[in-house]
């Protein structure tokens, strides 16, 4: 673009509308962005939401712990922008989750920073790999939804580079296109405004794309230009007028702007022409099914599992075996299939004695109890619908209603074999029934193709493999992060880096189920550790036994940390296919480069230094093998 006038350059720094950029006399390629990091949540000509295949969410697809399948995923979804001609897609979503009652949980990877970042890495890569672009988010430290326009997070700069900035350290190296920024301050400093997170972004993570606003997130647009805010959206008259009339937007800052913005779409226009949808419509519908099959987390199972007599009479009662359930706000995905209730899909599945029991129009529980008399299994299905879980709000419980809570006791009591599929985006406080019922499936927010897959799962016809990826508290108020101190404007992470698992594993404090938790119906047993030392890694070498008569596949997992703090990390993982009676060799290999600390007074990364020790598990807290070494 030739001979621009200040103004025209000024312009260049908004978008055109709701989901596209500025072109000045329509010199420049018009991109086009979509929300959609768990489905494409894509606006037609006329404003409405157009059906597109909704599929689980992120917390779902880190519950696989598996990144063939995060890169599948992504290709699915980038094959969705392509026909409907989207340029960049806005995610993934890798804050961090400090708090399970945040209201966007269900987006979100995982409460650790290297979980987190492997997930937004092979996400990105994938994505951008069909030539979409992807938008990592949100930068940084969106932790809540409470405030989110005002409230700052105070935070140390140890607890920053090590936990909320980490993931977007790591996700970078896949060289996103776009990254967007948070609402929220921290520190005291709008992020959009703050010249030093950007700094880290693009000297020390490498980033060289455009840096977009989250919507409406610009309070004070010449400095969120000064501080290199690429792009402001959406666009919004009284925002554009403050931009027109500002004299202090420094004209380096804005060339620099101007510079990245028109690259981004000179790229979008070049990726255009290669772009080639590869995935019809039902192998993507099956990539959901795979992913959610992968996701779903056993977590208790006191034998009925899976539930082999497909002719015995299995009532099915609850709002969320009939109602499709969702989290709320910009990742809300219209589906374009008709939701397949539990009982279908089960009948489906061969289960010619499952039906919907709660079909009297009082809502009682009368004809439900009765059937649990003699049933030999009840399944309730539970769970938070995108009015509970949802954009711009947070939770101010874990616990389920009184209702849901109400009939899993009272059915309990006439049936040991309650099989309670909860459908939730964010841990649920279970901690008033989980011993009387007697299996409980995670089904998350599992998008189109949930139902069948908890099918599969309830009549074995797949094995359960996720892990949880985030800690699920006993209350509350056991979470640090819940007791730390807030105002009107600021939240202070006093906890510091004690997050999650952390936190509960360092102090042994008792939880419902820990980080990286899930049952199988295979019986896995590890032996025979041995660490072998390269140039750059370390190889953690092992071998896991499946001892049962079924085919399974087993989610390995490394901590490493100080005996002497009992402070330990998550430092690798690999999931491995064993054959029934046998054992396979397993390996994680880890960069050297993970293992280091933030030296504050240095402003620098340190290696590890004294003795640390390597422990290989089933979860943080089940820990199998352990060898120490010395730095």
């Amino acid at each position: 673009m030739k001979n621009c006038t200040r103004q025209e350059k000024i312009r260049l720094n908004m978008g055109k509308d709701g989901w596209s950029n500025y072109s000045p006399n329509g010199e420049l390629y018009t991109f086009q962005l979509s929300d959609g990091p768990i489905g494409l949540r894509h606006h037609g000509e006329n404003g409405d939401t157009e059906p597109s295949i909704a599929y689980p969410s992120m917390q779902m697809l880190s519950h696989t712990w598996d990144m063939g399948l995060v890169e599948r995923y992504a290709e699915a979804l980038a094959d969705d922008c392509i026909d409907h001609g989207v340029d960049i897609l806005l995610g993934p979503g890798v804050s961090i989750k400090r708090l399970p009652t945040c209201g966007r949980n269900f987006e979100y990877v995982s409460e650790d920073p290297l979980l987190a970042g492997v997930v937004g890495y092979h996400y990105i890569h994938a994505l951008q790999g069909r030539h979409i672009g992807a938008c990592l988010k949100h930068y940084c430290c969106n932790n809540q939804e409470t405030e989110r326009y005002w409230i700052s997070a105070e935070v140390d700069e140890q607890t920053l580079r090590e936990i909320y900035l980490k993931p977007f350290e790591i996700a970078c190296k896949a060289e996103p296109w776009t990254v967007m920024s948070s609402y929220n301050r921290v520190n005291g400093v709008q992020v959009n405004e703050d010249e030093r997170l950007h700094r880290i972004l693009r000297e020390e993570f490498g980033f060289d794309g455009t840096v977009i606003s989250d919507w409406w997130a610009v309070h004070r647009p010449s400095k969120a230009v000064n501080a290199g805010t690429n792009l402001i959206m959406p666009y919004d008259e009284k925002t554009m007028e403050k931009l027109m009339s500002a004299e202090d937007i420094d004209d380096s800052a804005l060339e620099e702007n101007n510079r990245r913005v028109i690259a981004l779409a000179e790229k979008c226009e070049h990726a255009k022409t290669l772009r080639q949808s590869k995935l019809t419509i039902l192998e993507r519908r099956q990539i959901a099914q795979e992913i959610e099959e992968n996701g779903i987390v056993l977590l208790k199972n006191n034998g009925i599992l899976p539930f082999k007599d497909k002719e015995t009479v299995l009532p099915i009662i609850g709002n969320a075996a009939e109602q499709y359930y969702r989290g709320g706000g910009s990742s809300e995905v219209k589906p374009e299939l008709p939701y397949e209730k539990l009982h279908e899909s089960l009948q489906k599945c061969g289960a010619t004695g499952a039906h919907f029991a709660w079909n009297d129009e009082t809502g009682t529980l009368q004809n439900c109890v009765k059937e649990a008399k003699t049933a030999q299994a009840v399944i309730v299905a539970v769970g938070n619908s995108h009015i509970v879980e949802a954009e711009e709000k947070d939770r101010e419980t874990l616990r389920l209603t009184k209702e849901e809570e109400f009939y899993i006791h009272t059915l309990a009591k006439e049936n040991k074999n309650v099989i309670v599929v909860v459908y939730a985006g964010a841990p649920i406080d279970m901690s008033t029934w989980i011993d009387e019922v007697g299996a409980v499936i995670w089904a998350g927010y599992g998008g189109d193709m949930v139902n069948r897959a908890v099918a599969e799962i309830i009549l074995g016809e797949v094995n359960p493999s996720g892990k949880l990826t985030e800690t699920f508290p006993l209350a509350l108020e056991d979470v640090p992060a819940y007791c730390t101190e807030r105002t009107a404007e600021s939240v202070y992470y006093s906890e510091k880096r004690a997050v999650g698992y952390r936190y509960f594993a360092t102090e042994k404090k008792a939880v419902l189920f820990p980080f990286g938790y899930g049952l199988s119906y295979s019986e896995f047993f590890y032996k025979d550790l041995q660490i072998e030392e390269q140039e750059d890694c370390f190889d953690v070498i092992f071998t896991i036994e499946n001892t049962s008569d079924r085919d399974g596949k087993e989610i390995a997992q490394l901590y490493i940390g100080s005996p002497e703090t009992n402070y330990f990390e998550l430092k690798g993982f690999t999931k491995v296919n064993v054959p029934m009676h046998s054992n396979r060799q397993a390996k994680i290999t880890v960069d050297k480069s993970l293992l280091q600390n933030f030296d504050v007074e240095e402003n620098a990364w340190k290696p590890y230094e004294g003795r640390y020790e390597f422990r290989v598990g089933k979860n943080c807290m089940d820990i199998s093998l352990r060898k120490e070494r010395v730095f």
